[in-house]
């Protein structure tokens, strides 16, 4: 079974793994002051995708390394015991209260990089492209996934040491052979008008990298 070392400064990638969750935070209160600020009603597809593109998948791509990071810090879990003896049957209990909305699982690995270089944007804003209407069931996915993608993504700011933990018990259970991370900044990330969001994930990156040496792809 693979071992993980933990990284030599724990205090400067604790530090580096709290800029990434705060930078997330700051976007996350972004979009929902944005939505309270809005008039009743869907928002708009073009909004939604540009929240997406901007705000949640840079938001994501900070947080997912700085679990990652933060998951390194962590001693390798003991094997839970397995236990064979049933214990007596449980006495029928009242009826359950009804179940809260679960919150969605925050994704800790990423697809690979599609070809192609991202330059930085300069200067001002280019206008919104024009895009044909969307279908009420397309619409209504897009909401989906942005509303998912936007509660698990301020679940994980909210607890990142227990996202850490959760990373830790399944690397025990299924170690992968490399590290799940993409090695490039998303699109929305290169090109984000706050240079210190690209600035921080290139100090993220390598640092997560050389946090996991047995996860480091040679090939």
């Amino acid at each position: 079974m693979p071992t993980y070392p933990p990284p030599p400064d724990e205090a400067a990638h604790r530090d580096l793994a709290a800029k990434a969750v705060h930078a997330a935070a700051g976007l996350i209160a972004f979009i929902l002051n944005h939505i309270d600020a809005a008039p009743p009603g869907p928002l708009p597809a073009g909004m939604i995708q540009t929240f997406l593109r901007t705000m949640i998948k840079p938001g994501e791509a900070l947080v997912r390394r700085a679990i990652w990071l933060l998951a390194a810090l962590l001693p390798a879990p003991k094997p839970r015991a397995v236990t064979t003896s049933r214990g007596p049957a449980p006495t029928r209990a009242a009826p359950p209260d009804p179940p809260t909305p679960r919150i969605p699982a925050f994704r800790l690995t990423e697809p690979a990089p599609r070809p192609g270089t991202f330059p930085p944007r300069t200067g001002l804003p280019t206008a919104p492209r024009a895009m044909s209407p969307l279908s009420d069931d397309a619409l209504n996915r897009l909401n989906h996934t942005f509303v998912n993608r936007l509660m698990a993504l301020r679940a994980a700011c909210a607890d990142p040491e227990l996202c850490a933990l959760r990373l830790r018990r399944r690397l025990l259970r299924s170690p992968p052979a490399s590290l799940p991370l993409s090695d490039k900044a998303p699109p929305g990330l290169v090109r984000h008008r706050v240079s210190t969001y690209l600035k921080l994930f290139n100090t993220l990156a390598p640092a997560v990298t050389h946090a996991w040496p047995s996860l480091i792809d040679t090939s």
